[in-house]
């Protein structure tokens, strides 16, 4: 018989793999953009500014989605 507990814990799941999805998608991403902003031509202190603030911003996020990802996980571990 199934139960709610085996639905939540199924759904808790699917929820942890779709995060671990988006994650790898966002740390490809964060990659490029660092890359990205690192080759850039321009060597003005202003342009080095915006672009290294954009970059924490990138990193923030990520790290905003990890810590997300991690409860989940706990969810996961305390549904069983």
């Amino acid at each position: 018989m199934i139960t709610l507990e085996h639905l939540h814990a199924a759904a808790v799941k699917s929820c942890v793999r779709h995060n671990e999805k988006v994650q790898a998608k966002r740390r490809e991403e964060v990659d490029g953009v660092a890359w990205a902003l690192a080759n850039k031509t321009s060597h003005s202190d202003s342009a080095w500014k915006e672009r290294h603030a954009a970059e924490l911003r990138l990193r923030a996020a990520l790290a905003i989605e990890e810590v997300l990802a991690g409860l989940m996980r706990e969810a996961e571990g305390s549904a069983r």
